[in-house]
């Protein structure tokens, strides 16, 4: 089976409305881990046998725990399964916003328009929808895709700038169960932005755009390194038959 791996793009609004939050908590506020399973034979009787079943993980900065992290999620059943995550950006609180008011908005929205005629299961068109009924200040980087497929790995920055995409795939094969699968990522991701000797996607990325350490220590031959510490929010997905338990193969 073929694993795919879902980067983001930048959302932005400049709005100055208060946040509301949406009535349910299932797609505001994410549980640590999760595990959900959908059929799809409502919606499509000659696939009957078929499901897509996700595992969820997320771990907040150290620093964000009390408020549940800047990162927002949700999974929907709807016409066999929609994931979306979306990473608020941590720089707004210097302008004293709290950056986790626009990614969980944005995905309360994105939740509440999956089924809108005008998305028409069109995942760009969804998050755009999202984004301009978002009234929080902020921005976000958002994932989201309409899945019928394979395996899939969608995650926020902090697994990306952490992990790199062989280890995310050495990951899957090594857990059959997608519950796992996503909780073994995030931890992955987490003791790697504690390892301070860990040579990173992110410091790796920071080194080719000129950000080093100083000169009198490249000339003892140490380089920057370490992880980044983050929100991480790691969703796995499978598409399974629906008598088989939600194991990756």
């Amino acid at each position: 089976m073929a694993n795919s791996i879902y980067r983001a793009s930048m959302l932005q609004s400049y709005s100055q409305l208060l946040f509301q939050p949406c009535l349910s908590n299932k797609h505001c506020v994410p549980k640590k881990t999760n595990l959900l399973c959908f059929a799809s034979s409502q919606l499509n009787p000659a696939r009957s046998e078929v499901s897509f079943c996700t595992g969820t993980h997320l771990i907040p900065h150290p620093n964000k725990v009390e408020r549940g992290g800047e990162d927002a999620f949700f999974v929907s059943n709807f016409k066999g399964g929609v994931i979306a995550v979306a990473d608020g950006v941590s720089g707004w609180a210097e302008q004293n916003v709290d950056p986790s008011l626009f990614s969980k908005e944005l995905m309360a929205n994105a939740s509440s328009l999956v089924g809108d005629l005008e998305v028409n299961y069109d995942p760009q068109i969804l998050i755009r929808k999202a984004h301009a009924a978002t009234g929080s200040k902020g921005s976000a980087t958002a994932s989201v895709e309409l899945v019928e497929g394979d395996t899939i790995v969608m995650g926020s920055d902090g697994l990306f700038d952490n992990v790199f995409d062989g280890e995310i795939v050495s990951t899957l094969a090594a857990h059959s169960d997608v519950v796992e699968a996503a909780k073994a990522l995030a931890n992955l991701a987490s003791n790697h932005s504690l390892d301070s000797r860990f040579d990173s996607p992110y410091t790796i990325e920071a080194r080719s755009k000129g950000l080093d350490v100083p000169f009198w220590k490249k000339f003892l031959g140490m380089k920057l390194t370490g992880g980044k510490l983050d929100d991480i929010t790691v969703i796995v997905g499978q598409v399974i038959t629906s008598a088989a338990s939600p194991q990756l193969t």
